[in-house]
């Protein structure tokens, strides 16, 4: 409740709030407004039992417990992180629905699978975001979509007329949202596939810690696994010296004679002059040193060079 960045879910995964599907974002609010009176007691019983020292304000005054509770979780960073993401959501260009004089290529993400509508060649394509080779989520089934398609309501699929249908696994999903594909991406089926990927937050089936690169080895994503060991606590001290992006980067990216097991903690937004002191917390936080880079230290690099080959500092993101 004290930070604004991320969610964690049931099954302990740390998911970047803008990775939070427009269902999961709902849903989140929907439940922490549900839950107002038994967040804040369990949040003032594990202050009061000396569990964390709380950086919000355990309201004391007396009242009605469900309106003290709902003020309190509406001045919580989390609940102010949601509805912001919630309201740049909601300033989107995508349409709402698609009506009978649609034309073009769709990507229609829903609570299910995420699905590619050419509504000019009357197809569809799945596409498959745990498919370890990316090529084979481009698989177009000959179907006629049932306009109109519109966000919050099923998506139905029909057989084309004399032909069999496979509709199966896409029909009757609720759609969450519509975006087109843009003329330029629509030149190849495995191009609009990553761009489907892309634009619903989808990997291709992998997480990037399983994927190598030149840089990204076997022993620094073990060595990274130790420092996202104390990510929680890593992320409390980005939040004290107001860094907005972090990430675990090779060494090796920026120093050559560096070993294949080594670390730097990437962040941005930060003037150098800052970092001598943010460096001294994450050496006593680790028990050892991880150098703190920006983006001027991989001189050659570009940033996207950079991301190419880094980890998220929370695990799971």
């Amino acid at each position: 409740m004290e930070q604004g960045r991320v969610w964690v879910d049931s099954a302990s995964r740390v998911l970047p709030l803008r990775s939070l599907s427009d269902a999961h974002l709902e849903n989140v609010i929907t439940m922490l407004r549900s839950r107002a009176v038994v967040l804040l007691l369990d949040y003032a019983l594990a202050a009061g039992l000396g569990r964390f020292s709380p950086r919000l304000e355990v309201p004391l005054r007396k009242g009605d417990a469900d309106s003290v509770a709902l003020e309190w979780l509406t001045s919580t960073p989390l609940w102010l992180a949601l509805h912001r993401e919630a309201a740049r959501r909601a300033g989107r260009s995508g349409p709402q629905s698609l009506g009978a004089t649609a034309r073009g290529a769709w990507v229609v993400r829903t609570d299910g699978p995420t699905v590619v509508v050419d509504l000019d060649g009357r197809r569809v394509m799945a596409v498959l975001a745990n498919e370890s080779d990316p090529a084979r989520g481009t698989v177009w089934r000959h179907v006629v979509v049932k306009l109109p398609v519109r966000i919050g309501c099923p998506l139905v699929v029909e057989p084309v007329p004399g032909g069999v249908g496979e509709g199966d696994g896409v029909n009757a999903r609720r759609v969450v949202s519509l975006h087109e594909v843009p003329a330029a991406v629509a030149t190849s089926d495995q191009a609009i596939a990553e761009h489907a990927r892309t634009v619903t937050r989808l990997s291709s089936g992998r997480s990037p810690d399983a994927i190598a690169t030149e840089f990204r080895t076997r022993q620094f994503i073990e060595a990274a696994t130790d420092v996202r060991a104390v990510w929680a606590a890593l992320d409390v001290l980005m939040h004290r010296h107001g860094v907005e992006q972090a990430a675990l980067v090779p060494s090796r990216l920026r120093d050559c004679s560096a070993t294949v097991n080594d670390v730097d903690l990437f962040v941005q937004s930060r003037a150098d002059v800052d970092l001598p002191a943010l460096q001294r917390e994450v050496d006593d936080v680790l028990g050892y040193r991880v150098a703190i880079t920006t983006p001027r230290s991989y001189g050659g690099h570009a940033i996207d060079d950079v991301a190419d080959h880094a980890l998220p500092l929370a695990p799971g993101s």
